[in-house]
C-alpha cells in the first residue's frame, strides 16, 4: 500500500527550466479521488466536459478563441492504491501563462455556479459512451478490459457499469464536484519552461512569472533599504519606527527604564508588577480538521 498525500491546504507552485523545449507546458491541478470513489463519475465527466475534443469548453475558449495557448487536455488521474488529481495540461507561450491560468480558473468558476448547458452534458456522455464501444473491438481488447478492472476494482465488468453509472451524472452532480475539488486554495500550479527563454536571468525569473499567475505566491513590495525614523514625542517619548513591507501586521513594543538599576529599597520588585498589556482577544471558531473543504 502506498501512503496517502497529506491534505492540501494552500496552493502549490513548483517550476522547472530545459533547453530546447519550444513552448512552455502548464499544468493546473487539483487533488482528486480514487478510482472506487462515487464521485469518480462525475469528476471523470466534467474533465471530458472541459477538455475532452475540439468542441471541449477548454478547446474552444482557451485555444480557438482567445489564442492563448496551443493546445489543453484534461484528465482526471483516479490510480485505485491512492488519491489521484484532475489535470488541466496546456501548451503555449511563457509570456501568456498568467493570461492562460487566469482564464481557467474563470472558467472553473463559471462551471461551480452551473454554467455548463444540457447539450454539453449529453455531447461528452455520448462521446465516453463512444470511446468505451471502440475500445472493444477486439478479443484481446475484452479480454485487458476484464483483466485490468479485476485488477484494480475487483470487479471485471466495472467499466461497463462505469458508463452506466456515467449516464446518470446529472448538471447539479458537476456543479457540486467542481465546488468540492476545483477549489483554487488547493490548486497545485506546474511549469517547465523553456531555458532560452528565462536566459541568463535562469529560475528566478521562471518564478517571477509563475508568480503572476497562480495564487500561490504573489509578488509583495518589499523596500530595498528599510530605515529607522527617529520621533521624540511633545512629552519626551521617544518613538522609533521601522515598515517592514512582508509582514501584514503592527506589532507595538514599549521600554521603560526598570528593574534593580531604577528600583529602591522602598519600592523593590515594582518594575514585575507595574507592566500592563492590552491584548484584544477573540476566539475564533474551530476550522475543519479533516474530511472534504467545504465548497465556495
Amino acid at each position: 500500500m502506498i501512503a496517502s498525500e497529506p491534505q492540501v491546504l494552500a496552493p502549490r507552485t513548483m517550476v522547472a527550466t530545459f533547453p530546447r523545449l519550444g513552448q512552455a507546458k502548464l499544468q493546473l491541478a487539483f487533488p482528486s479521488v480514487k478510482i472506487t470513489d462515487p464521485d469518480l463519475y462525475s469528476l471523470d465527466l466534467l474533465a471530458t466536459i472541459l477538455g475532452g475534443g475540439e468542441s471541449s469548453i477548454l478547446v474552444q475558449e482557451l485555444r480557438d478563441k482567445r489564442q492563448l495557448v496551443t493546445s489543453v487536455d484534461v484528465s482526471d488521474n483516479t490510480p485505485s492504491y491512492v488519491e489521484g488529481s484532475f489535470e488541466i495540461s496546456m501548451e503555449l507561450a511563457p509570456d501568456k501563462i498568467p493570461a492562460a491560468t487566469a482564464a481557467t480558473l474563470e472558467i472553473l468558476d463559471t462551471v461551480m455556479k452551473g454554467g455548463i448547458t444540457p447539450d454539453q452534458v449529453q455531447r461528452a456522455k455520448v462521446q465516453m459512451r463512444a470511446a468505451r464501444v471502440r475500445s472493444m473491438q477486439t478479443s484481446e481488447n475484452v479480454a485487458a478490459s476484464l483483466a485490468t478492472d479485476f485488477l484494480t476494482t475487483g470487479d471485471p465488468h466495472f467499466s461497463d457499469r462505469y458508463i452506466k453509472r456515467i449516464e446518470q451524472v446529472s448538471r447539479e452532480d458537476l456543479a457540486i464536484a467542481a465546488k468540492w475539488y476545483l477549489v483554487h486554495d488547493r490548486l497545485i500550479t506546474t511549469a517547465l519552461l523553456p531555458q532560452e527563454y528565462v536566459g541568463a536571468a535562469g529560475l528566478p525569473k521562471a518564478e517571477d512569472l509563475l508568480r503572476q499567475a497562480a495564487p500561490t505566491t504573489k509578488a509583495t513590495l518589499v523596500e530595498a533599504k528599510p530605515t529607522v525614523t527617529r520621533v521624540v514625542l511633545p512629552n519626551g517619548v521617544v518613538l522609533l519606527h521601522k515598515r517592514i513591507a512582508t509582514s501584514p501586521i503592527v506589532e507595538v513594543k514599549m521600554y521603560a527604564l526598570g528593574g534593580l538599576t531604577e528600583e529602591s529599597a522602598a519600592n523593590n520588585g515594582i518594575t514585575s508588577i507595574r507592566g500592563v498589556y492590552l491584548l484584544p482577544c477573540r476566539k475564533l471558531p474551530q476550522g475543519r480538521s479533516s474530511g472534504r473543504p467545504h465548497p465556495v
